[in-house]
């Protein structure tokens, strides 16, 4: 997967289990391929969102993927609404 350089930003922000997957940046991009704006992916990344993911994973620590988060996005019937309340609560440490 190529990281673009606005999911290097968006990585760059931190997050919640940051260290419990193989790649960080790959994670953002996924967001952003999955039609999130910078923002929004920055808030999931920051939310509890990716623990939850790494918890519902098979995956040792440290090895969850990108496709462990879209697995958990993917289960949210009312994502939009979801992702605006992450927003909403997120203060983006994104520089523009």
């Amino acid at each position: 997967m190529r990281i673009s350089d606005q999911a290097l930003r968006v990585a760059a922000t931190g997050g919640y289990s940051e260290d419990r997957y193989v790649s960080w940046p790959a994670v953002a991009q996924a967001l952003l391929d999955r039609g999130f704006s910078m923002v929004e992916a920055e808030a999931i990344m920051r939310s509890k969102w990716t623990r939850w993911a790494g918890d519902m994973s098979d995956a040792a620590y440290g090895q969850c993927t990108h496709e462990d988060v879209l697995r958990f996005i993917d289960s949210d019937k009312n994502l939009s609404e979801s992702v605006a309340k992450l927003v909403e609560q997120t203060p983006s440490q994104l520089v523009f």
